[in-house]
């Protein structure tokens, strides 16, 4: 909990939903991370804060009465993105556009005909090809990135 509460939460947890209220213009509050309700916390014994397995048993307990059942035994959600809706509709185009046969076969990593059953697969809904789909589409875009960076910098050269 030490190394999560000074390296992953203000690292990754908090760094990640700063930007996306941000970008969406939305103020964020995490009252879960006032310092005075921390240290309340942390002088809690792990032997009454932590109940087998269970992380969240003592705040569900402590929180008894004051929200309804059916939230206290919910079980944990992630911020997951829809990558896999994205891949089967708003983005399928651009998968589509960025995995093109003469496109994979130049780079050289997997066959073209992988990232067909890959595309069709994923797009029939037999199977979520998302992470696949979107490693392959974010390789491509660093292709791209790294071939116009190097035209930049050689159109510089150039002109020096």
């Amino acid at each position: 909990m030490g190394v999560d509460i000074q390296s992953y939460l203000p690292d990754d947890l908090l760094r990640m939903a700063d930007r996306m209220s941000m970008v969406h213009s939305l103020e964020l509050r995490v009252p879960f991370c006032d310092h005075h309700l921390l240290a309340a916390a942390l002088r809690i014994p792990a032997r009454v804060r932590l109940t087998g397995w269970q992380l969240k048993g003592f705040m569900r307990r402590m929180l008894r009465g004051l929200l309804p059942d059916r939230i206290l035994r919910a079980p944990k959600q992630g911020f997951m993105v829809p990558m896999a809706r994205w891949l089967r509709q708003d983005l399928r185009e651009m998968a589509h556009d960025l995995l093109t046969d003469d496109v994979i076969k130049d780079r050289g990593y997997v066959k073209p005909a992988y990232v067909r059953w890959l595309l069709e697969t994923h797009k029939s809904g037999h199977r979520n090809c998302s992470d696949q789909l979107y490693a392959l589409m974010v390789l491509e875009l660093w292709h791209r990135g790294l071939r116009a960076g190097s035209s930049e910098r050689m159109a510089v050269v150039a002109t020096s």
